[in-house]
């Protein structure tokens, strides 16, 4: 006797008043000797994967809290255009009444053009495996697509600190003419007050290579190095390292252990001073990661992930200060 459509799915009634998606209906069951019923168990099975997925949490990765996310381009454009400019002119002293005002319309700009590039992959589920859920009475495992979601925010976390290669995508520490300089020692070598000169210099560079118009807020450190700060002790004072930059720092608020820092650039472990706000750099993302309708590929069901992005957009490189052998 065959099973009624109500039986078969009786482990699934959360499911039960969902409507058939409409992908099912192009599908050639009978050529995977698939019936009708059958067919809406896997319909149902993947579709249940393809909601549950997007209730999955973020992994820790740190560059959608350390950058501005720009979303608001649309997904079908190809690259997104910016203008960097300053004014020109001056505020001078004039005689009542006199015609001598000079004018200060005269702008220096530079257009910059950020590309967008598509990354994706591919998953799969058996027919078999389907059926294997089914006849356990158990959801698809949902292992898979969240891989695929993983995948997609591990990438963006390596093209937002590092670019990509083949492409035009540079990375917050690979962008040209940001304030570098190297260390005289390393943090373990170093005396508590050295250690704290190191710290203070990349927020002074910043400061003192855009004349005060840009100040750091944000400081970001290698782990080790983090540490080294928040347990070393000043022996006249008994205060940290960490706790007596920001008491004496003005402007950095944030002081973050990044793992990534460890082995940041050529010359070894970097502390990054950089300001946080969006007009100074952000991430440009204009297709979030998307999923799209099962498809069938000889006895599996294929499922297409695809995500946008044109990276980070550095637009005022002199707001970044990396100090290596740290």
């Amino acid at each position: 006797m065959k099973l009624t459509k109500e039986v078969q799915l009786k482990h699934l009634d959360a499911l039960e008043d969902m409507a058939t998606p409409a992908w099912v209906d192009g599908i050639n069951w009978g050529a995977l000797n698939i019936d009708s019923s059958e067919g809406i168990i896997i319909a149902k099975q993947l579709e249940w994967v393809e909601n549950k997925v997007y209730e999955a949490k973020y992994p820790m990765n740190h560059a959608r809290s350390l950058f501005n996310v720009n979303r608001e381009v649309p997904a079908g454009a190809e690259s997104v255009s910016y203008s960097v400019y300053a004014g020109a002119g001056s505020f001078n002293l004039i005689k009542d009444y006199r015609k001598d005002f000079e004018g200060g319309s005269e702008q220096l700009t530079e257009d910059k053009l950020a590309r967008f590039y598509s990354f994706g992959r591919n998953i799969y589920w058996t027919v078999q495996e389907i059926r294997a859920a089914n006849m356990a009475g158990m959801p698809l495992s949902i292992n898979q697509m969240a891989d695929a979601r993983r995948n997609w925010e591990n990438k963006l976390e390596d093209i937002v600190w590092n670019g990509e290669k083949g492409s035009s995508l540079k990375g917050f520490l690979s962008t040209p003419d940001i304030n570098t300089a190297v260390a005289g020692q390393t943090f373990a070598a170093s005396t508590p007050a050295q250690m704290l000169d190191i710290m203070l210099g990349a927020v002074n560079d910043i400061i003192a290579n855009t004349n005060g118009v840009e100040a750091p807020d944000t400081l970001l450190m290698p782990i080790a190095q983090h540490q080294l700060a928040a347990t070393t002790f000043f022996a006249e004072t008994g205060t940290t390292v960490l706790a007596k930059f920001l008491e004496i720092n003005g402007s950095v608020t944030d002081v973050r252990a990044i793992a990534r820092l460890s082995t940041a650039v050529a010359g070894g472990p970097a502390l990054v001073a950089y300001n946080k706000l969006a007009e100074n750099q952000e991430i440009f993302v204009s297709q979030e990661f998307e999923s799209f309708a099962p498809q069938i590929e000889n006895m599996a069901f294929t499922v297409t992930c695809h995500a946008r992005t044109a990276g980070l957009a550095v637009r005022y490189p002199k707001s970044i200060s990396v100090v290596t052998g740290i």
